[in-house]
């Protein structure tokens, strides 16, 4: 038998609130919807998503380049931890001329809540 802690440990699944968590996924999805119209993340926000996905989300802005107003997005975020080390956030985001929903997983790594999977509806 191991003595070794789980991920699990001391972890009910579901729905959670964490304001500094909710902040996070806030951040990173106004910054993939800003990508999604034409503006490249900034490099400081690198430590707070995968490099592929930051590549990715560079890759997007440049496709997309429409470039009128950053918009500005206003919304509800929602939680569910899966584990100890991941949650899975999803931020409903409205500019005033659309919603969109943005979900990611987030994983604690480094001290950090980063994410590491998004997708844009």
């Amino acid at each position: 038998m191991h003595n070794r802690a789980s991920r699990w440990d001391g972890v009910t699944p579901g729905p959670v609130r964490s304001p500094k968590v909710e902040a996070r996924a806030r951040f990173i999805a106004s910054m993939a919807l800003s990508a999604s119209h034409g503006y490249p993340p900034q490099p400081r926000c690198a430590p707070y998503i995968s490099p592929s996905l930051f590549k990715h989300l560079v890759t997007r802005a440049r496709a997309h380049a429409i470039r009128s107003s950053r918009p500005s997005w206003r919304g509800r975020t929602y939680l569910c931890r899966i584990n100890r080390d991941v949650i899975e956030a999803t931020v409903v985001a409205n500019d005033g001329k659309a919603t969109h929903a943005v979900a990611m997983r987030l994983e604690h790594v480094g001290g950090l809540w980063r994410a590491s999977d998004l997708v844009i509806i």
